[in-house]
């Protein structure tokens, strides 16, 4: 049987130096290989790296906020039905609460604010308040894992340390004052793209 390439002119069973050219070419051969499969890696699709909730629910189901912008403060609401809702902040699950009176939530989960990663929130260390500004309220909430991680955010940025309870206690007094002051946003808001409209067309300039 004629032979070529790599063992061309050789014999497997009688050439003595078969197995070390062997083992040459394969330790050349897998640090390619591991290079490859990094760069297939790097090119698949961003919402594979996204956790599991953030691809059931990627918006938020009362204000619309991208979850993964906001994978800090986000929630999960687990209803006894079995079904999830996912939205952004401890605000708008206060929001679900009530809008499911007759189908209170099972539970909830939250994001651990510096790992990303969604804890149950009745267990969770929550700060109040301090300099870092809120999701969607005027009165900031943040949840942790860990009392040592919470204590060193208040120590960097000022809060108190509180319980899930007080913290969705908290949510309902302030909606009263968030919405009033996310509504009075949304109308400045209008407001500009009124007087940028009015502009632009006594321009003659056609918006882009």
């Amino acid at each position: 049987m004629l032979e070529s390439g790599f063992f061309a002119g050789t014999r497997w069973q009688s050439s003595p130096d078969v197995l070390e050219r062997g083992r040459n070419l394969m330790s050349r051969a897998l640090p390619v290989a591991g290079l490859l499969l990094w760069l297939l890696l790097q090119s698949m699709p961003v919402f594979a790296h996204l956790p599991n909730d953030i691809k059931t629910h990627p918006a938020c189901k009362y204000c619309g906020m991208d979850r993964k912008h906001f994978a800090h403060s986000r929630m999960l609401v687990h209803h006894k039905n079995g079904q999830s809702v996912g939205v952004c902040s401890i605000f708008c699950a206060a929001k679900d609460y009530l809008r499911s009176l007759d189908h209170s939530p099972d539970w909830m989960s939250v994001a651990d604010y510096n790992s990303k990663k969604l804890v149950d929130a009745g267990k969770a260390y929550w700060v109040m308040g301090g300099s870092k500004p809120g999701v969607m309220t005027n009165r900031p909430k943040w949840a942790f894992e860990g009392k040592k991680e919470a204590l060193e955010f208040i120590k960097a940025h000022g809060g108190e340390l509180i319980d899930f309870g007080v913290a969705m206690q908290a949510s309902y007094e302030d909606v009263y004052e968030d919405m009033r002051a996310l509504k009075q946003l949304k109308q400045e808001h209008n407001s500009r793209m009124r007087r940028r409209a009015l502009i632009v067309g006594s321009a003659g300039i056609t918006p882009k």
